[in-house]
């Protein structure tokens, strides 16, 4: 007995409100015209945008704005000429009249511009109040048309390697707004730590972002089979125009070169010369603004990696580290991770890749 006494009032309640939005839309239809077209336009392009409900607050200030120059009074009266006319004729006319629209709204081109100003703040405060009573403000906001339609034709430029950024490097897409997502190089000053496959994404974006903005890049490959990056660094280089130095680290920062160092059978030998060039741009007052990148740390003592991420964060060559095994002494300003098929972690920030 109690599902039935329990369904009666629900299915009321929905003809209730179903009954109301009629009578909304209706009063909206001949008393506030301008008022309904744009809380309707306010709420598609909430439904559509999903933005933040502050951005609500924008046509309301506006209207606000526009009602304070016209002179509050005037704005007032012209909001109320429209629905005084309607008013006035339905109470005035009978019969088959009354449903004459062209002289309901006679002289509406005169008076509905006029309720603009007060429409604005009205409109916008009714699609925040449908939004309110639906729910939708509260919680997670999924990306609407327009932030969906962009993440597509952003990830399809990121995978064509399209996709650039001054002053640092697309790493991915902000899967909320579709936006471009990456990091500048300022935040990379302490160094960077990239965990997972060391050959691949989003360290080569980094790398490569960097050689197509022409930053000096010193790279040991201590990954296995060693060498394995050859292929694809001189081939950067010969895209970004990059000029390749294997000897002279110093004369590699000046030219704002890619140095492939040559380890020998000494890893230990090729992070000291580096650190020795950290102390000389030091010396000299000079910034190196470029990247070390240490892909793998076989062979390395964790130590002399973190010696090696110090020297560069104070010479302007901070230290880029790819390994899915780092060592507990490494400390850096930032960690990329990968969060799972799709997806990277930029430090505490979620970003979906092709």
């Amino acid at each position: 007995m109690l599902g039935p006494q329990e369904a009666v009032p629900t299915h009321r309640r929905g003809e209730v409100l179903a009954a109301a939005a009629v009578l909304v839309v209706l009063a909206h239809a001949l008393f506030a015209q301008l008022t309904g077209l744009i809380a309707l336009a306010c709420h598609v392009t909430d439904r559509a945008t999903r933005w933040r409900p502050v951005w609500l607050a924008a046509p309301a200030v506006a209207g606000l704005i526009w009602t304070l120059a016209v002179g509050t009074g005037h704005a007032v009266n012209g909001l109320l000429a429209g629905p005084d006319h309607v008013l006035s004729y339905l109470t005035t006319r009978s019969g088959s009249s009354v449903l004459r629209l062209p002289d309901i709204f006679a002289g509406a081109a005169r008076w509905l511009p006029s309720q603009l100003p007060l429409a604005l703040v009205i409109g916008s405060a009714e699609a925040a109040l449908v939004g309110l009573l639906s729910g939708r403000f509260g919680g997670a906001r999924r990306p609407g048309a327009v932030a969906a339609a962009r993440r597509a034709v952003n990830l399809r430029l990121l995978r064509a390697e399209q996709l650039r950024a001054r002053g640092g490097a697309v790493l991915g897409v902000d899967p909320e707004t579709g936006a471009r997502a990456g990091v500048a190089w300022s935040q990379l000053s302490a160094g960077v730590l990239v965990t997972g496959r060391p050959d691949g994404q989003p360290v080569l974006r980094l790398v490569g972002a960097a050689l197509r903005q022409r930053k000096p890049v010193i790279v040991l490959d201590l990954s296995s089979p060693a060498g394995n990056l050859d292929a694809w660094l001189w081939t950067e280089c010969t895209r970004s125009g990059c000029p390749v130095a294997t000897r002279d680290l110093l004369a590699a920062v000046r030219g704002r070169a890619v140095a492939l160092l040559d380890l020998g059978a000494d890893p230990a030998l090729a992070c000291r010369r580096i650190i020795e060039l950290c102390a000389e741009l030091r010396r000299i007052g000079a910034d190196g603004d470029g990247l070390v990148w240490l892909n793998g740390r076989d062979g390395l003592p964790g130590p002399l990696i973190a010696e090696l991420a110090a020297a560069g964060a104070t010479a302007g060559l901070p230290l880029l580290l790819s390994t899915s095994d780092p060592p507990p002494e490494f400390a850096t300003g930032l960690v990329i991770s990968r969060d799972g098929p799709g997806s990277l972690l930029l430090g505490s920030r979620r970003v979906v890749t092709p």
